[in-house]
């Protein structure tokens, strides 16, 4: 079987981490970890900075704090609150070995994100906090529409081939004065 060409690897491996970040990133934009009776927990969420009104990416992540070797719990139970009010909470099965969901927080302010971590018979409990910044305000780009563009770029190919095709044809003709 031949190898494949350097560049068909290099190409695919581009294409690989490009498209497909969840599969190659291990952790999300922010977050930490806590050692909790003998486990570390890993919680990560995504965007940074969170936002109210937009939607987040919240994962939790289990490992045996001394091997560091990935454990499966059997579910996984969130509360999402602030000093108010709950304005979250559920009990999560994970499929592959961590629990990963989107969630909108729904005003700014400080969460406090607890976390129940069930493995076999063992209870794992962890508190993280995070705060929720205002929504932020989308600035609509200022510019040429994208077709002025697409024009543009038609208009340079065409001159290029005439500039290619002028100098073809002037090889042989000499200016006069």
């Amino acid at each position: 079987m031949k190898a494949l060409p350097r560049a068909v690897f290099l190409l695919f491996t581009a294409f690989f981490f490009v498209f497909f970040p969840p599969f190659v990133s291990a952790h999300l934009e922010g977050g930490n970890d806590v050692v909790a009776g003998g486990y570390l927990v890993d919680f990560g969420y995504s965007p940074l900075p969170l936002a109210a009104g937009v939607k987040s990416v919240i994962a939790f992540n289990l490992a045996n704090a001394s091997s560091g070797k990935v454990v499966s719990p059997d579910k996984v139970w969130v509360r999402i609150s602030t000093g108010e009010e709950v304005v979250f909470a559920g009990t999560f099965q994970p499929e592959v070995k961590h629990v990963v969901f989107t969630y909108v927080f729904p005003k700014p302010g400080n969460y406090a994100i607890d976390t129940t971590l069930n493995v076999a018979n063992e209870s794992i409990p962890a508190s993280f906090n995070v705060t929720v910044q205002p929504q932020f305000k989308t600035v609509k780009a200022v510019g040429l529409p994208p077709d002025f563009y697409a024009v543009a770029a038609t208009f340079f190919v065409l001159a290029l081939v005439a500039s290619v095709i002028v100098q073809k044809f002037s090889k042989g003709k000499k200016l006069s004065n």
